[in-house]
């Protein structure tokens, strides 16, 4: 649903399903806002377990790999 955005700088938490790996969670993340020349600029980082999303966590033997990560997201729009 549309949101009425404030001018300066504001946190905003948004709730959609993400999907990886066929996979479909529903999330509520927190979504940074700002107005920057003239263009509206929407950041975020959802931390995922990969668990969560029936992947396994990538194995070379000899480096270790967390079980999970971060999906990080900027976006920077004009009308």
């Amino acid at each position: 649903q549309p949101v009425k955005l404030d001018k300066g700088a504001a946190t905003y938490n948004v709730t959609g399903t993400m999907m990886i790996h066929g996979v479909k969670k529903t999330l509520t993340i927190p979504i940074k806002t700002g107005y920057q020349n003239q263009r509206v600029q929407l950041a975020s980082s959802i931390p995922v377990t990969f668990k969560d999303f029936n992947v396994n966590a990538p194995s070379l033997g000899f480096v270790k790999v967390e079980d999970h990560g971060k999906v990080e997201v900027f976006l920077s729009l004009t009308k």
